[in-house]
C-alpha cells in the first residue's frame, strides 16, 4: 500500500523482553501516527488503542479462528527460536521456555485471551465511540486475500483512500 508501517511490538518491547515505560510508549505511538497516512500493526488495547483509534479511519481485524492463530504462532515461534532472531533489534529472542512451557507463554496467552479479546473488540466496534472508523473484519486468510485483491490504487495522490467501496465486515 506504500504507507508507513508501525509495529507496536517494536515500540513496546525493550532489551530482553523488558517493556518500555508506559508514558514513553504512548508518546512514541503519538509521534509515529502524527502523519496523515499509516498502518499500525498490533493490539495494545489498554495501552494505546485510544490514541490510535482517535486518529484511525479504518481498522482491519484479522478475526481468525483460535486453531489457526495457534498454528501460526507456533510456526513463527519455532522459526524465531531456530534462527535465534533478534526481534526489533532489542536483544529479545524467543525461547522454548518463553513460548511453550512457562506461565508467560504466548501460546497460553493466546488461548486465554482469544475469546475475551474478540468480545471486547466487538463491543468497542459497536459502542458508537469510534463512529469515524470503517471496521473491516476478516474471518479467514481467504477473506483477507479477497479483500487485498480489491485494494487497487485509483491514484497516487495524497487524497487516495482505498477502503471506500468495501463491505465493512466479512465473515464466514
Amino acid at each position: 500500500m506504500g504507507l508507513p508501517h508501525i509495529e507496536l511490538d517494536a515500540l513496546y518491547w525493550g532489551p530482553r523482553w523488558q517493556p518500555v515505560a508506559l508514558p514513553r510508549f504512548r508518546e512514541d505511538v503519538k509521534q509515529v501516527i502524527k502523519e496523515n497516512r499509516w498502518i499500525v500493526d498490533g493490539n495494545y488495547r489498554t495501552k494505546a488503542r485510544d490514541i490510535i483509534w482517535e486518529r484511525a479511519q479504518t481498522v482491519i481485524w484479522l478475526d481468525y479462528p483460535l486453531p489457526l492463530v495457534l498454528w501460526r504462532l507456533c510456526q513463527r515461534s519455532v522459526t524465531n527460536i531456530y534462527h535465534q532472531s533478534d526481534l526489533w533489534g532489542t536483544g529479545s529472542r524467543e525461547t522454548l521456555q518463553k513460548q511453550f512451557l512457562g506461565r508467560d507463554s504466548f501460546l497460553l496467552w493466546a488461548v486465554q485471551t482469544h475469546k475475551p479479546r474478540r468480545q471486547r473488540l466487538v463491543e468497542a466496534m459497536n459502542s458508537g465511540r469510534y463512529a469515524q472508523i470503517d471496521f473491516v473484519r476478516l474471518a479467514s486468510p481467504f477473506h483477507a486475500q479477497m479483500w487485498l485483491k480489491q485494494m487497487r490504487p485509483q491514484t497516487q495522490s495524497a487524497a487516495w483512500w482505498p477502503f471506500g467501496n468495501l463491505d465493512p465486515i466479512w465473515e464466514s
